[in-house]
Protein backbone atom coordinates (compact mmCIF):
# COMPACT_ATOMS: atom_id res chain seq x y z
CA UNK A 1 0.00 0.00 0.00
CA UNK A 2 1.74 3.61 -1.20
CA UNK A 3 -1.47 5.68 0.27
CA UNK A 4 -3.99 6.11 2.42
CA UNK A 5 -6.85 8.62 2.48
CA UNK A 6 -8.92 9.39 5.44
CA UNK A 7 -12.12 11.78 4.05
CA UNK A 8 -14.54 13.45 6.63
CA UNK A 9 -17.34 13.56 4.44
CA UNK A 10 -18.99 11.37 1.48
CA UNK A 11 -17.86 14.49 -1.04
CA UNK A 12 -14.00 14.27 0.09
CA UNK A 13 -14.57 10.37 -0.32
CA UNK A 14 -15.94 10.52 -4.05
CA UNK A 15 -13.28 13.01 -5.14
CA UNK A 16 -10.40 10.89 -3.53
CA UNK A 17 -11.75 8.42 -6.01
CA UNK A 18 -11.92 10.39 -8.52
CA UNK A 19 -8.42 11.64 -8.31
CA UNK A 20 -7.16 8.34 -8.16
CA UNK A 21 -8.85 6.04 -9.93
CA UNK A 22 -7.02 2.76 -8.72
CA UNK A 23 -7.94 3.14 -5.42
CA UNK A 24 -10.10 1.20 -3.40
CA UNK A 25 -12.65 1.91 -0.74
CA UNK A 26 -11.86 0.22 2.78
CA UNK A 27 -14.37 -0.13 4.89
CA UNK A 28 -14.15 -3.45 7.67
CA UNK A 29 -11.24 -4.84 5.23
CA UNK A 30 -12.51 -8.41 5.56
CA UNK A 31 -11.72 -8.51 1.44
CA UNK A 32 -9.22 -6.21 0.92
CA UNK A 33 -7.04 -7.87 4.03
CA UNK A 34 -7.15 -11.03 2.91
CA UNK A 35 -4.27 -12.38 1.71
CA UNK A 36 -5.96 -14.97 -1.21
CA UNK A 37 -7.24 -11.49 -3.08
CA UNK A 38 -6.44 -10.81 -5.83
CA UNK A 39 -7.90 -7.10 -7.09
CA UNK A 40 -5.80 -5.11 -3.51
CA UNK A 41 -5.06 -1.59 -4.56
CA UNK A 42 -1.69 0.57 -3.78
CA UNK A 43 -4.40 3.18 -2.48
CA UNK A 44 -6.79 2.78 -0.14
CA UNK A 45 -10.11 5.46 0.94
CA UNK A 46 -10.60 4.94 4.71
CA UNK A 47 -14.62 5.08 5.14
CA UNK A 48 -14.60 5.14 8.90
CA UNK A 49 -15.49 8.69 9.48
CA UNK A 50 -18.43 8.92 7.26
CA UNK A 51 -20.28 6.92 9.88
CA UNK A 52 -22.52 4.69 7.11
CA UNK A 53 -24.61 3.14 9.73
CA UNK A 54 -28.18 3.97 9.29
CA UNK A 55 -30.56 1.05 10.04
CA UNK A 56 -34.07 1.63 9.66
CA UNK A 57 -37.51 0.37 8.68
CA UNK A 58 -40.45 2.37 7.90
CA UNK A 59 -43.43 1.18 6.55
CA UNK A 60 -41.84 -2.03 5.48
CA UNK A 61 -39.08 -0.51 3.73
CA UNK A 62 -35.66 -1.32 5.18
CA UNK A 63 -32.85 1.36 4.61
CA UNK A 64 -29.55 0.25 5.89
CA UNK A 65 -26.20 1.75 5.77
CA UNK A 66 -23.53 0.33 3.84
CA UNK A 67 -20.91 0.45 7.09
CA UNK A 68 -22.99 -1.84 8.84
CA UNK A 69 -20.82 -4.95 9.86
CA UNK A 70 -22.99 -8.19 8.93
CA UNK A 71 -22.85 -8.84 13.22
CA UNK A 72 -24.98 -5.27 13.28
CA UNK A 73 -27.67 -6.61 11.42
CA UNK A 74 -27.77 -9.59 12.31
CA UNK A 75 -28.12 -8.34 16.22
CA UNK A 76 -30.89 -5.65 14.93
CA UNK A 77 -33.87 -6.69 16.34
CA UNK A 78 -36.34 -5.99 13.25
CA UNK A 79 -33.53 -7.92 10.95
CA UNK A 80 -35.73 -10.26 8.74
CA UNK A 81 -35.41 -13.99 9.11
CA UNK A 82 -34.06 -14.59 5.27
CA UNK A 83 -31.19 -11.70 5.47
CA UNK A 84 -30.37 -13.31 9.04
CA UNK A 85 -29.72 -16.02 7.25
CA UNK A 86 -27.89 -14.81 4.36
CA UNK A 87 -25.54 -13.17 6.77
CA UNK A 88 -24.80 -16.52 9.04
CA UNK A 89 -23.30 -17.65 5.32
CA UNK A 90 -20.32 -16.04 6.75
CA UNK A 91 -19.89 -18.76 9.97
CA UNK A 92 -17.28 -17.09 11.82
CA UNK A 93 -18.26 -14.09 14.37
CA UNK A 94 -14.97 -12.56 13.91
CA UNK A 95 -15.19 -12.00 10.44
CA UNK A 96 -19.48 -10.86 10.29
CA UNK A 97 -17.60 -8.28 12.82
CA UNK A 98 -15.63 -7.26 10.08
CA UNK A 99 -17.04 -7.62 6.88
CA UNK A 100 -20.00 -4.72 5.74
CA UNK A 101 -23.10 -4.73 3.81
CA UNK A 102 -21.64 -2.56 1.06
CA UNK A 103 -18.18 -4.48 0.94
CA UNK A 104 -19.82 -7.54 0.64
CA UNK A 105 -21.93 -6.39 -2.55
CA UNK A 106 -18.71 -4.15 -3.78
CA UNK A 107 -16.82 -7.33 -3.75
CA UNK A 108 -18.33 -8.93 -6.14
CA UNK A 109 -21.07 -12.03 -6.93
CA UNK A 110 -18.22 -14.64 -6.56
CA UNK A 111 -17.71 -13.80 -2.60
CA UNK A 112 -21.04 -11.65 -2.10
CA UNK A 113 -22.94 -13.64 0.75
CA UNK A 114 -25.52 -11.81 0.30
CA UNK A 115 -26.21 -10.96 -3.30
CA UNK A 116 -28.42 -13.24 -4.47
CA UNK A 117 -31.03 -12.32 -1.98
CA UNK A 118 -30.84 -8.61 -2.37
CA UNK A 119 -31.26 -8.90 -5.98
CA UNK A 120 -34.06 -11.30 -5.28
CA UNK A 121 -35.98 -8.48 -3.29
CA UNK A 122 -35.11 -5.94 -6.08
CA UNK A 123 -32.96 -3.46 -3.49
CA UNK A 124 -31.87 -0.29 -4.62
CA UNK A 125 -27.89 1.79 -3.92
CA UNK A 126 -28.37 4.79 -3.01
CA UNK A 127 -24.65 6.17 -4.23
CA UNK A 128 -22.24 8.86 -3.24
CA UNK A 129 -22.93 10.72 -6.40
CA UNK A 130 -26.36 11.16 -5.52
CA UNK A 131 -27.78 8.34 -7.74
CA UNK A 132 -30.58 6.06 -6.43
CA UNK A 133 -30.33 2.82 -9.10
CA UNK A 134 -31.31 -0.92 -8.99
CA UNK A 135 -29.09 -3.14 -7.74
CA UNK A 136 -29.19 -5.53 -10.53
CA UNK A 137 -28.51 -2.50 -12.80
CA UNK A 138 -25.23 -1.78 -11.11
CA UNK A 139 -23.97 -5.20 -11.25
CA UNK A 140 -24.66 -4.87 -15.05
CA UNK A 141 -22.69 -1.84 -15.42
CA UNK A 142 -19.70 -2.09 -13.08
CA UNK A 143 -19.28 -6.28 -13.20
CA UNK A 144 -15.98 -6.68 -11.17
CA UNK A 145 -15.23 -5.55 -7.95
CA UNK A 146 -13.63 -2.68 -7.19
CA UNK A 147 -15.27 -0.58 -10.41
CA UNK A 148 -18.64 0.92 -9.38
CA UNK A 149 -19.30 4.00 -6.80
CA UNK A 150 -19.59 4.65 -3.45
CA UNK A 151 -22.58 2.83 -2.00
CA UNK A 152 -24.22 4.66 0.97
CA UNK A 153 -27.31 2.90 1.62
CA UNK A 154 -29.45 -0.55 0.49
CA UNK A 155 -33.48 -0.30 0.56
CA UNK A 156 -35.43 -2.96 -0.08
CA UNK A 157 -38.96 -4.09 1.00
CA UNK A 158 -38.72 -7.80 2.53
CA UNK A 159 -42.47 -7.42 3.55
CA UNK A 160 -43.86 -7.82 0.09
CA UNK A 161 -43.85 -10.96 -0.59
CA UNK A 162 -41.54 -13.40 0.84
CA UNK A 163 -37.92 -14.49 0.01
CA UNK A 164 -36.16 -17.52 0.86
CA UNK A 165 -32.10 -18.45 0.74
CA UNK A 166 -29.82 -21.36 0.78
CA UNK A 167 -26.17 -21.99 0.65
CA UNK A 168 -24.06 -24.75 -0.62
CA UNK A 169 -20.93 -25.78 0.59
CA UNK A 170 -18.50 -28.66 -0.27
CA UNK A 171 -18.18 -29.71 3.54
CA UNK A 172 -19.37 -27.22 6.69
CA UNK A 173 -16.42 -24.86 6.74
CA UNK A 174 -15.77 -25.95 2.80
CA UNK A 175 -15.61 -23.79 -0.31
CA UNK A 176 -19.13 -22.28 -1.26
CA UNK A 177 -20.75 -23.92 -4.69
CA UNK A 178 -23.67 -21.76 -5.02
CA UNK A 179 -25.70 -19.86 -3.27
CA UNK A 180 -29.68 -19.14 -4.12
CA UNK A 181 -32.52 -16.90 -3.31
CA UNK A 182 -35.75 -17.05 -4.38
CA UNK A 183 -38.92 -14.41 -4.01
CA UNK A 184 -42.56 -14.97 -4.05
CA UNK A 185 -45.70 -12.86 -4.13
CA UNK A 186 -48.89 -14.06 -4.33
CA UNK A 187 -50.83 -16.88 -2.50
CA UNK A 188 -48.56 -19.81 -1.51
CA UNK A 189 -49.23 -22.29 -4.64
CA UNK A 190 -50.33 -19.72 -7.47
CA UNK A 191 -47.56 -17.19 -7.01
CA UNK A 192 -48.01 -13.90 -8.77
CA UNK A 193 -44.59 -13.11 -9.44
CA UNK A 194 -41.40 -14.64 -8.49
CA UNK A 195 -37.71 -13.82 -8.69
CA UNK A 196 -34.74 -16.17 -8.89
CA UNK A 197 -31.04 -15.46 -8.61
CA UNK A 198 -28.01 -18.07 -8.07
CA UNK A 199 -24.56 -17.04 -7.73
CA UNK A 200 -21.84 -19.75 -7.81
CA UNK A 201 -22.63 -19.95 -11.95
CA UNK A 202 -20.20 -19.46 -15.16
CA UNK A 203 -21.89 -16.38 -15.57
CA UNK A 204 -20.76 -15.09 -11.82
CA UNK A 205 -24.86 -14.27 -11.30
CA UNK A 206 -27.62 -15.52 -13.11
CA UNK A 207 -30.76 -14.64 -13.29
CA UNK A 208 -33.49 -17.78 -14.11
CA UNK A 209 -36.25 -16.34 -15.89
CA UNK A 210 -37.59 -19.77 -16.92
CA UNK A 211 -37.53 -20.78 -13.58
CA UNK A 212 -39.64 -17.38 -12.40
CA UNK A 213 -42.05 -18.39 -15.27
CA UNK A 214 -42.67 -21.68 -14.04
CA UNK A 215 -43.39 -20.46 -10.72
CA UNK A 216 -45.90 -17.66 -11.68
CA UNK A 217 -47.73 -18.99 -14.53
CA UNK A 218 -50.32 -20.01 -12.58
CA UNK A 219 -50.48 -23.63 -13.65
CA UNK A 220 -49.57 -26.02 -11.82
CA UNK A 221 -46.32 -27.98 -11.39
CA UNK A 222 -44.04 -30.37 -9.86
CA UNK A 223 -40.35 -29.99 -7.63
CA UNK A 224 -39.08 -32.31 -10.17
CA UNK A 225 -40.19 -30.13 -13.12
CA UNK A 226 -39.03 -26.89 -11.52
CA UNK A 227 -35.43 -28.69 -10.86
CA UNK A 228 -35.29 -29.52 -14.42
CA UNK A 229 -35.86 -26.20 -15.65
CA UNK A 230 -33.26 -24.92 -13.27
CA UNK A 231 -30.95 -27.14 -14.59
CA UNK A 232 -31.52 -26.65 -18.53
CA UNK A 233 -30.91 -22.94 -17.99
CA UNK A 234 -28.68 -21.99 -15.41
CA UNK A 235 -24.53 -21.81 -16.54
CA UNK A 236 -22.64 -23.84 -14.69
CA UNK A 237 -18.66 -24.97 -15.30
CA UNK A 238 -17.36 -27.75 -14.00
CA UNK A 239 -13.97 -26.71 -11.67
CA UNK A 240 -12.59 -27.91 -7.76
CA UNK A 241 -16.16 -27.51 -6.49
CA UNK A 242 -17.98 -29.62 -8.67
CA UNK A 243 -18.88 -30.74 -12.12
CA UNK A 244 -21.31 -29.30 -14.31
CA UNK A 245 -23.89 -31.99 -13.62
CA UNK A 246 -23.42 -31.82 -10.09
CA UNK A 247 -23.50 -27.95 -9.67
CA UNK A 248 -26.80 -28.07 -12.05
CA UNK A 249 -28.49 -30.72 -10.13
CA UNK A 250 -27.39 -29.26 -6.47
CA UNK A 251 -28.44 -25.57 -8.08
CA UNK A 252 -32.22 -27.29 -8.97
CA UNK A 253 -32.31 -28.79 -4.95
CA UNK A 254 -31.38 -25.16 -3.50
CA UNK A 255 -33.59 -23.56 -5.63
CA UNK A 256 -36.89 -25.84 -5.09
CA UNK A 257 -35.07 -25.56 -0.95
CA UNK A 258 -36.26 -21.60 -1.46
CA UNK A 259 -39.75 -22.00 -2.94
CA UNK A 260 -40.36 -24.18 0.12
CA UNK A 261 -39.64 -21.39 2.71
CA UNK A 262 -41.22 -19.05 0.44
CA UNK A 263 -44.75 -21.15 0.49
CA UNK A 264 -44.14 -21.51 4.19
CA UNK A 265 -44.03 -17.74 4.99
CA UNK A 266 -46.58 -16.88 2.52
CA UNK A 267 -49.42 -19.16 4.23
Amino acid sequence: MRQFFKPLTVEEAVKMKKDNPGALYLGGGCWINNGGRDGRGESLISLEALKLKACEEKDGTYALGAGLTFQELADWKDCCPPLKEALMFMTSRNLRNQATLGGDLAVGPEKSCLLPLLLALNAELETGEGQSMALEEYFKQYPKEGQGPLILNVRFSPEKGRAGVRQIRKSAGGLVVLSAAVWLDGSPEAPKAARVFVSGTAEGIQRLKEAEEALSSGGSFSEEDLEKAVARTVNMEGDLKGSKEYKSYVCGVAVCDCVRSCREALK
